[in-house]
This record gives structure tokens, C-alpha cells and sequence, in this order.
């Protein structure tokens, strides 16, 4: 599951959204496909009890673990099938030229970069010992995100 930070346009302004990657050219809107989903399943606070298992804010979803992603799954899979908005008003499936992809994580709290690992720069020298006794990584400042169509 490729999860994705997006910008619509509405009538009222652009909204910020997360989405799952279908393919290369679709984006399904995790909340209002799970909105969707807690409608037809008679829920009486759908807007409410979405945000709570699937939220708009990535580092909030990535906070709410394992009940976001379930939410995640179950908004791609009701999705396959559907286009339009849910009966709420909020559109379920996006083509990719409709939105604007942002950064995943547009406000990480922080970048580390531990990507220096064996397997990788292993295949090119011999690792000095050292390498094992002081592990290489950087801290990139979170402040500086930049858009992928930027």
C-alpha cells in the first residue's frame, strides 16, 4: 500500500487529503471512502468516526497505527468499485492529474537518514572496523519539505 499526501480543489477552497496509490494514474481518499463505508453500515456519526480510525493529518495517521491502516485497506476496497462522492459530498477516487501530490509526511518531526547500511556500500570495498563500532547516520532538518511537483 503506497499511502500519499494530496491537495484537491473544491468549491470552497483546496483541501489537504491522504490517499492510497492505485496504480500509477489513481488515488482513493482514505477518509471519504471509509466515511462511505461507516455510512452504509448505519453508522450515525460517519464524519466523526472517520476522522477518528483514518485522519486527515498523515503524522496523525501514522499515529493511530495498525486502526489506520485497517481503515486504509477497507477504504481501497470499497473504493474498486466506486467513482464520485459519497453521500456526504466527499469524492472517493481521483485521477492523478486531478490533484496535487505534497510530500508524504509534509511536517515530519524529524529526517534521520541511517541508510548507510552494509548490503549497500558492502558490494563496492571492504568495510573498514570502524564502520562497525561508530555507525554513520544524518539528521536533516524536517523544516524544509518541498513538494514533488515543486
Amino acid at each position: 500500500m503506497k499511502l500519499v499526501s494530496f491537495e484537491a480543489k473544491t468549491t470552497t477552497g483546496p483541501i489537504r487529503r491522504i490517499g492510497v496509490a492505485v496504480g500509477d494514474d489513481e488515488v482513493v481518499d482514505v477518509n471519504a471512502a471509509y466515511e462511505q463505508m461507516l455510512i452504509e453500515q448505519g453508522e450515525s456519526t460517519p464524519r466523526v468516526a472517520a476522522k477518528n480510525s483514518a485522519p486527515l493529518d498523515m503524522n496523525e495517521f501514522l499515529e493511530h497505527g495498525d486502526r489506520a491502516f485497517e481503515a486504509a485497506r477497507d477504504a481501497v476496497s470499497l473504493a474498486k468499485d466506486r467513482k464520485g462522492a459519497n453521500e456526504l459530498g466527499a469524492q472517493i477516487r481521483y485521477d492523478i492529474d486531478e490533484i496535487n501530490l505534497l510530500c508524504p509526511i509534509p511536517e515530519p518531526e524529524s529526517i534521520r537518514c541511517c541508510s548507510v547500511f552494509d548490503e549497500h556500500i558492502g558490494r563496492h570495498r571492504d568495510l573498514p572496523d570502524v564502520y562497525y563500532e561508530m555507525p554513520m547516520y544524518w539528521k536533516g532538518s524536517h523544516k524544509n519539505m518541498v513538494d514533488p511537483n515543486s
